[in-house]
């Protein structure tokens, strides 16, 4: 009786962890799959960024540039993250 138990536990524990394993991957990959996107979007934006940067009404205002200067870190640490979400390049 006792052994039953114990299997019927174990094959509930188990069907949870499949489940669960199933959803963690649903939500990996979903993430995966739209962080290029949002890559893209911040690339493009910093881009446009500096253009503005470029023009000479604004080249001295630091506000601008302080604002250029945390959109390239925000866009380094995109890309940090973005190494962390591939699975078919090797690690370091």
């Amino acid at each position: 009786m006792i052994l039953i138990s114990i299997c019927t536990l174990s094959i509930i524990a188990n069907i949870f962890l499949v489940w669960y394993l199933n959803e963690l991957l649903k939500g990996f990959f979903f993430l995966r799959s739209h962080y290029g996107k949002y890559s893209e979007e911040l690339s493009e934006y910093l881009s446009h960024l500096r253009k503005v940067l470029e023009m000479d009404v604004l080249s001295d205002d630091p506000i601008i540039k302080s604002l250029m200067s945390h959109s390239q870190d925000i866009l380094n640490l995109t890309d940090e993250h973005k190494k962390g979400f591939s699975i078919d390049e090797e690690k370091n």
